[in-house]
């Protein structure tokens, strides 16, 4: 099952996307009056470097991530993993991503303190059914993809 992370390449994509837009208006306005071609031009260059740096600083911000093993259901249709965003000083979050459809397809399922879920607190107790064993603060718990998440607290971290 292929693990694509969305997120990225859709801010990547967005990013990138800003300078051929910022290009296309600096040369759509090449013949028109100095009065029009002026602002539009000192809008496009900031917008294309604005673009480029959200594209570097998303691929960047991707470093901060580190990613369990995959928990497969019983038929092995959908896989489960925890995603931790460190965000260092700032403190993080702990995310459980489904993915199905041979991992095309994910939904968060949880977001909680960092820390909170380990990969061993992942359980499969049928094909549509997950259970989440948490410690500390959950954010949200979810269900996605006819999943049933169940979360349930083991108490203060």
């Amino acid at each position: 099952m292929f693990f694509i992370e969305w997120w990225l390449v859709r801010r990547f994509c967005f990013g990138l996307l800003m300078v051929p837009v910022a290009a296309l208006g600096f040369w759509a306005i090449r013949k028109k009056a100095l009065i029009v071609r002026l602002p539009v031009q000192l809008i496009s260059v900031p917008v294309a470097l604005l673009g480029v740096l959200f594209a570097l600083l998303t691929w960047q911000a991707s470093g901060c991530q580190s990613y369990s093993v995959a928990i497969y259901s019983p038929n092995g249709k959908v896989a489960a993993r925890v995603r931790t965003d460190d965000e260092g000083g700032l403190g993080g979050n702990t995310h459980v991503e489904l993915f199905t459809a041979h991992g095309l397809l994910t939904d968060e399922v949880y977001w909680g303190l960092i820390g909170s879920v380990d990969a061993e607190n992942l359980h499969w107790k049928t094909d549509s059914d997950l259970e989440i064993l948490y410690r500390g603060t959950a954010y949200g718990c979810t269900d996605a993809f006819q999943i049933k998440v169940h979360c349930s607290n083991l108490g203060p971290r």
